[in-house]
């Protein structure tokens, strides 16, 4: 499978799990701009989708749990 194969496969599997609607959130630590580019198109929204440093991560994802309890207890 090439590059875009993979980036096609991503995107249709990302497109029938928010057509479930599956909330996706993605992180791109130090990608290539094309793979950035794919974590973001799979993301549910532009603020689902978070593009970090190594450094950063623990951050992001602590971030991403405060949004999922959140929206756990307001549910």
């Amino acid at each position: 499978m090439n590059a875009t194969q993979a980036d096609n496969r991503l995107s249709t599997v990302c497109g029938a799990a928010r057509s479930n609607g599956v909330v996706i959130y993605s992180i791109g630590v130090e990608a290539p701009s094309r793979g950035l580019r794919a974590m973001s198109d799979c993301a549910s929204s532009p603020s689902h989708y978070f593009d970090v440093s190594g450094d950063e991560l623990e951050e992001t994802f602590n971030s991403i749990a405060t949004i999922l309890t959140q929206l756990r207890l307001t549910l």
